[in-house]
């Protein structure tokens, strides 16, 4: 039973008015180098293989998640948000677009630099 056709797609302007609202808790599911490299607005970093065990210490229930990765290929994204959906929380999204997606749209990542002494 593959229950991965259960998850919620959540669009690019659908995520930028949620962000520009402060509505959605957004979740880069990569490798940490991918997200200081760069990531979506506010964005938190949750390896996608450890989500589950971090949900319920980051996320209330009734919070927008939007996972997301690289672009629809990357399958991370989706998994995260499968396992939110999972674990009952009813408002996960995946953001299928994902990073490649945001900046097709014109819109900026925030990078983490590491801090100058």
């Amino acid at each position: 039973h593959n229950d991965m056709s259960d998850v919620k797609i959540i669009d690019t302007e659908t995520l930028k008015e949620h962000i520009d609202a402060g509505l959605a808790r957004v979740v880069e599911v990569l490798m940490p180098a991918e997200y200081e490299k760069g990531h979506l607005p506010g964005a938190i970093h949750v390896h996608f293989a450890t989500i589950g065990g971090r949900a319920k210490a980051l996320f209330d229930k009734d919070d927008t998640i939007v996972t997301y990765c690289h672009n629809e290929k990357c399958r991370a994204g989706r998994i995260a948000a499968a396992k939110l959906t999972s674990l009952g929380y009813d408002h996960a999204y995946y953001y299928a677009a994902g990073k490649d997606g945001w900046v097709a749209a014109g819109y900026q990542l925030e990078s983490t630099s590491p801090k100058e002494e």
